[in-house]
């Protein structure tokens, strides 16, 4: 009897274990950001970030703990649009549902446009395959991009000589010398595929 009783309780308790695990959901979540109003991605401890009011919505509309993952940190002022992160949950959650809560209570500077189921091994930031930066400049003062654009009002622009040298970044480095120290990047070695200035 007490065997039976023993190998029941281990059963019974492997089943729950099983349906813990099985329970826990992982999403991918796309959205873009203004980031005037953040101290960059990254939680900071007395600044607001983009990643820390993400992470507050969440876990308010969900009721439970949300850690969210990204793709890469940006710094304080930079914006990003179609940025991806990733988080996980104890149950399945109506995606549309959230998207539209999710806006609701998110500031107006950041938006949510998808989030959808992900495989439980996916990774935000080391699945991503390329990224893409760019860097504004205006040349007379101007209110309305001063948010997006840097004022540049040196005499004009060679952008067939400025093009010339932004060939040169193009190509298979390695991008070590940047890295922060003890960095856990896969990798150092990136791939620029396309370096080049035009006008606006």
């Amino acid at each position: 009897l007490l065997n039976a009783l023993i190998e029941f309780l281990y059963v019974y308790t492997f089943h729950i274990f099983l349906i813990i695990l099985q329970s826990v959901m992982r999403y991918s979540i796309i959205l873009s950001y203004c980031g005037a109003a953040f101290h960059g991605w990254q939680i900071q401890p007395d600044a607001q970030s983009v990643q820390g009011v993400l992470e507050s919505a969440l876990s308010t509309l969900l009721r439970e703990k949300v850690s969210v993952t990204g793709a890469g940190r940006t710094d304080t002022g930079v914006n990003a649009i179609g940025y991806t992160a990733h988080f996980d949950c104890n149950s399945a959650i109506d995606t549309g549902n959230i998207v539209y809560k999710l806006n609701a209570i998110l500031p107006r500077s950041v938006v949510v446009h998808a989030i959808s189921e992900a495989d439980e091994n996916f990774h935000a930031r080391f699945d991503a395959n390329e990224r893409e930066y760019t860097y504004f400049l205006h040349r007379v003062k101007d209110p309305f991009v001063e948010s997006f654009s840097y004022m540049y009002t040196y005499p004009d622009l060679d952008f067939g000589k400025m093009n010339l040298a932004a060939e040169a970044l193009c190509g298979r480095h390695d991008f070590r010398c940047f890295e922060k120290v003890g960095a856990d990047s896969k990798t150092s070695v990136c791939t620029i595929r396309k370096a080049l200035w035009e006008s606006y």
